[in-house]
């Protein structure tokens, strides 16, 4: 039975990946990631490794099926962030599972909440999470009904912010809303900006900077739940 290894390799720093996922990654024969992540944890691969840049799961799970199906050969494939948290994992180990010649192991990571909250000295027990890639538009009301909400970005940073700023002049945010936004998590050059809504402008520089990856927490006091 050929085994594959799905790593969650947590924001990119090879520093932060656990003991068991870094060596699954060296004793791997054939690794498959995105460019980001192969880049990062190039160092690690054995000389002799095969390496397969590739970004989708239905890409990701057709290699294995069709390809590479009949190498004697360990498999790890990189996963951004924690495998269980808004992760192609699930919908990679969706397909595999129904293959009898696979056995999946599946080794978390550190995801962005976590790692975000750690760095702000706060719990996310109470936090309610959301992915915006293809929930564009709602932020306004995620963040009017919740008291703590998580973003994964979803589209440029000043356009999402933008909507908070127009909530606000129609009454619907307060201003007192307070907003951290991080970015490059993990690296040397990681980023992390407090402000609230009221003084969100003054950090227009910065904003407009900013990569579609960066991560929110919003906390609206004013909010129900």
């Amino acid at each position: 039975m050929k085994i594959v290894a799905l790593i969650g390799i947590g924001m990119g720093n090879p520093k932060n990946i656990t003991m068991e996922g870094m060596a699954y990654i060296k004793n791997a024969e054939i690794i498959i990631g995105n460019e980001r992540l192969l880049k990062a944890f190039g160092e690690d691969f054995k000389s002799d490794v095969r390496v397969f840049e590739l970004n989708k799961y239905r890409e990701i799970t057709c290699l294995i099926e069709n390809e590479i199906i009949d190498v004697d050969a360990n498999i790890a494939i990189l996963i951004a962030g924690d495998t269980g948290y808004f992760s192609e994992a699930k919908k990679i180990i969706a397909v595999l599972n129904d293959n009898p010649e696979i056995e999946i192991k599946n080794i978390p990571g550190i995801s962005s909440l976590s790692y975000f909250f750690s760095k702000l000295n706060m719990s996310y027990d109470n936090a309610f999470s959301v992915n915006l890639n293809g929930e564009e538009g709602k932020i306004v009301q995620y963040v009017a009904a919740h008291k703590h909400v998580f973003c994964l970005g979803g589209g440029e940073v000043e356009v999402l912010l933008g909507e908070l700023i127009k909530a606000r002049a129609i009454n619907t945010l307060p201003e007192s809303l307070r907003i951290f936004i991080g970015e490059r998590l993990s690296y040397p050059d990681e980023k992390i900006i407090y402000s609230t809504l009221k003084d969100i402008h003054k950090h227009k520089d910065d904003i407009k900077s900013m990569s579609s990856l960066a991560v929110f927490l919003f906390e609206n006091d004013e909010a129900i739940f």
